[in-house]
Formats: structure tokens, C-alpha cells, sequence
């Protein structure tokens, strides 16, 4: 089987967007340049297993999710998502948030144990 180093480097680029960072980011967080990270998002270059583990640990991803394309943000995305939206309401928004998450957890409760 050979490795599909266009894939590889989309999926690492699919997950650098999707945590807001920047080629440079990246590459300072994984201690290789930022014209490297170029490079393998482009397809140009396969990064060797410790370098690529790196990447993956930087970016909160695994390897299969980036190898077969699947996109699954990670619990950590979605929380700090969820934080800003929060955090941009006026207080009243952000007690009718959290009145709102109440009913729907205890809703789902409710579901689980009938």
C-alpha cells in the first residue's frame, strides 16, 4: 500500500485550520519550520514517524483520523468554541444558556434510563 502523501498533508492542513493555527504555529509547537509544514501539507514531502507523531500531538489528533480523512474535533475544540459564544452574550444571555443546557441534559437523562 502505498502512502498518499497528498492525503496526509490535507489532513494535517484540515486540522491546523481547524484549531486556528497558522503553518508558523505549528511549526514552532513542533520545532520545525514552517516552510516544512508547507511542504507536506502540499504533498511535496512525507515527515518521518517522530516528526509526523509531532504533528499529530500539536494539532490534539490521531493518526487514523488524518490518514482516512475523518475530521472529528476534538472535545477540547468544541469547548472553547462553546466558551466564545458563551462569553459573547450579556450576562442574561449566558443564564439563559446554561437554563436552556440544564433542560436538555436532563432531558437526555431522562431518555438514557427509560
Amino acid at each position: 500500500m502505498d502512502l498518499d502523501t497528498k492525503k496526509i498533508g490535507s489532513g494535517i492542513k484540515r486540522y491546523r485550520l481547524a484549531k486556528n493555527l497558522s503553518q508558523q504555529n505549528l511549526a514552532e509547537k513542533v520545532g520545525i519550520s514552517y516552510r516544512y509544514i508547507a511542504e507536506i501539507e502540499n504533498g511535496g514531502k512525507i515527515p518521518k514517524l517522530k516528526t509526523f507523531i509531532s504533528i499529530l500531538n500539536a494539532l490534539d489528533a490521531s493518526a487514523d483520523d488524518v490518514l482516512t480523512g475523518n475530521l472529528n474535533e476534538s472535545y477540547h475544540i468544541s469547548a472553547e468554541r462553546l466558551e466564545q459564544e458563551i462569553d459573547s452574550l450579556s450576562a442574561q444571555g449566558r443564564n439563559l444558556v446554561l437554563a436552556v443546557v440544564k433542560t436538555m441534559v436532563r432531558n437526555m437523562k431522562q431518555q438514557q434510563n427509560s
